[in-house]
């Protein structure tokens, strides 16, 4: 939300200007809602990754970013021309929380129709109103539909499968792109990717940030997809440059295909508790975020995902599993809900609703959010997960599925009872106390009654002893 305004975000207006509101001359901040010092403090963090060098060939979608994690701001740049009449950049921006502003959300926006009555952007100046959250979700399922169907399409499947080989070789570095489509594909290749690896990749460098059309790969952003090489040499050590056109054909390809194809199979009706996404499957492969240091553990984590051993030598049993069929959503949030479900599946049910949840509309997100806390999943997790990453898993159970709902009366009344017996918890587990810690001091959005229970539980003097 914006400052005092809930369920809105900002909305700002970057192009060249010879004498823009804020007192610069040249690409800067020319029209903003809320507050302007503090859109001010936006322009001088993000501007320059705003601005496309030379001329923009195409329209496009650039994400940044907060120094916490815990803002984002999404751009469309259009090309536009400045009062000389020499081709520059135009980008209309929306800025908040990332829980209005998630991945999926962000794609969902691709074509930039969210708007009722479109600015003028060549000459809007000055304050602008804030943006309803609902003005942008709707018709989001349609749109991520369409990027999917669009992933599909056989250009769009190869250049996929060669970004995703190139993820795998080196997960902690980032990516200049070559596309060859003139801006189309990099909407429907970014959500493939967001498909396959989720949030995976949220914690590493940078994170979901990209730019779908930019001239220069010096921007600090994770993916950044460009029409030509620029000419000079990338200079950054971290920024691996991919034509999706040349492929190596070794291990890494291997698996992207395989990988891409499982992700592309269509889900099949019914759920008998065991099938997984492609996404959910690395998650539950792949290494605690504190052990990902070197470049092999999201290679390693796809061979194990896919069941694959390729460790030389004879290898005893059968060969590599068929790829799982997907869930149905519903049938998912089914076997959260039941009771008879084990305790030991609980944590992959959690990674295959929590990969879908961007996706999903927001009487699902409610729904499931209501599983969790009804089920006392917190618990339930924290119990069940893997030791080194258990807190973290619980953490993030919160801040996706409950927080943007903490307010709301129905949540309210179960989080009063809930948190408390975490927190009672946390006097014999150092994992709950650390999720306590995790979860009170990010944000919470909890309503003041329930800080009221939480503050009694934590100055209860202890039972005494027998």
């Amino acid at each position: 939300m914006t400052a005092g305004r809930p369920d809105t975000v900002d909305q700002l207006v970057f192009r060249w200007d010879a004498d823009n509101p804020t007192g610069s001359t040249g690409f800067g901040l020319v029209a903003w809602s809320g507050d302007r010092d503090r859109a001010e403090r936006v322009q001088h963090a993000v501007g320059p990754r705003l601005q496309v060098a030379g001329e923009p060939a195409a329209p496009g979608l650039v994400r940044v970013l907060g120094r916490s994690g815990n803002s984002v701001l999404l751009g469309h740049r259009t090309p536009g021309l400045d009062p000389a009449g020499r081709p520059g950049t135009v980008c209309h921006a929306l800025e908040g929380p990332a829980e209005h502003l998630t991945t999926a959300a962000c794609l969902a926006l691709h074509a930039w129709t969210w708007q009722r009555d479109p600015l003028p952007l060549d000459r809007v100046r000055g304050p602008l109103a804030a943006v309803p959250v609902t003005d942008l979700t709707a018709g989001r399922e349609e749109n991520l539909l369409r990027l999917t169907r669009a992933s599909r399409e056989p250009r769009v499947t190869g250049t996929l499968a060669a970004v995703v080989a190139e993820v795998l070789r080196n997960p902690n570095r980032r990516f200049a792109l070559l596309d060859r489509s003139e801006g189309r594909d990099p909407f429907a290749v970014l959500w493939g990717l967001h498909g396959i690896f989720g949030e995976l990749l949220a914690g590493q460098p940078l994170g979901w940030s990209f730019a779908t059309h930019d001239t220069d790969d010096a921007t600090r952003l994770r993916f950044v997809f460009l029409p030509d090489w620029p000419a000079h040499a990338s200079a950054d050590g971290s920024r691996v440059r991919l034509d999706p056109e040349r492929r190596r054909g070794d291990l890494a390809d291997e698996l992207a295909d395989r990988l891409t194809r499982w992700h592309l199979t269509p889900a099949e009706p019914g759920f008998d508790g065991k099938g997984t996404t492609v996404a959910a499957a690395l998650r539950a492969a792949s290494p605690p975020p504190g052990r990902r240091a070197d470049d092999g553990w999201l290679l390693r984590s796809a061979e194990r995902a896919l069941g694959r051993d390729s460790r030389p030598g004879p290898r005893p049993g059968p060969g590599p599993r068929e790829v799982p069929r997907r869930p149905a959503d519903d049938e998912l949030l089914r076997a959260l809900g039941r009771r008879d479900t084990p305790a030991e599946d609980l944590p992959t049910l959690l990674a295959e609703a929590d990969a879908r949840l961007d996706g999903w509309p927001a009487s699902r997100q409610e729904r499931f959010c209501v599983l969790v806390l009804e089920r006392r999943l917190f618990l339930a997790h924290l119990a069940a997960g893997e030791p080194d990453d258990r807190a973290a898993q619980v953490t993030r159970l919160y801040r996706r599925a409950v927080r943007r709902f903490a307010s709301e009366p129905w949540a309210a009344d179960r989080l009063r009872t809930l948190l408390p017996q975490l927190w009672l918890a946390s006097d014999t587990s150092p994992a709950a106390r650390e999720v306590l810690r995790e979860i009170l001091g990010d944000r919470p959005g909890l309503p003041e009654d329930v800080w009221v229970v939480l503050f009694r539980a934590a100055t209860r003097p202890p039972s005494p002893t027998p």
